[in-house]
């Protein structure tokens, strides 16, 4: 996993690297609750783990819709990768860095990183936890 960086530019907003990808081969964990560094956390994150989207899941990943400043989500809100619940699986990491190793530039959105390409893997249906956990 020392090489998961693309061959395209993903952009200079969102980085140049795919990092959160590694939250998948972190099998010391069962779950991970990931959160961006420009966030604020208003309350314990065990009401998190304990919320019952994420208890009666047995998805390897789900995020909340991204909707920015919209006064309601509009009906195509994406995946956001500011907060990202993950349960790790190497099997799953290595199907997606052989994906990603394959991909081209125009495969998924490379400017949005591992955003991108998180909804390229798991499409937006993943974009099931209230926006409560990550309003903009």
């Amino acid at each position: 996993m020392n090489n998961i960086i693309p061959v395209f530019d993903v952009g200079r907003g969102a980085g140049r690297g795919l990092a959160k990808l590694h939250l998948f081969g972190m099998r010391q964990f069962d779950e991970i609750l990931y959160v961006d560094s420009d966030a604020i956390a208003l309350r314990n994150a065990d009401d998190f783990f304990s919320n019952p989207i994420v208890r009666k899941s047995t998805a390897r990943y789900l995020t909340v819709a991204d909707w920015g400043a919209w006064a309601r989500p509009p009906m195509d809100a994406k995946a956001n990768g500011g907060v990202l619940f993950v349960r790790p699986s190497t099997s799953l990491l290595s199907c997606m860095l052989s994906t990603l190793r394959k991909a081209k530039a125009t495969d998924f959105r490379s400017a949005e990183a591992e955003q991108g390409f998180l909804r390229f893997i798991f499409g937006d249906s993943a974009a099931v936890l209230p926006i409560t956990f990550n309003m903009q």
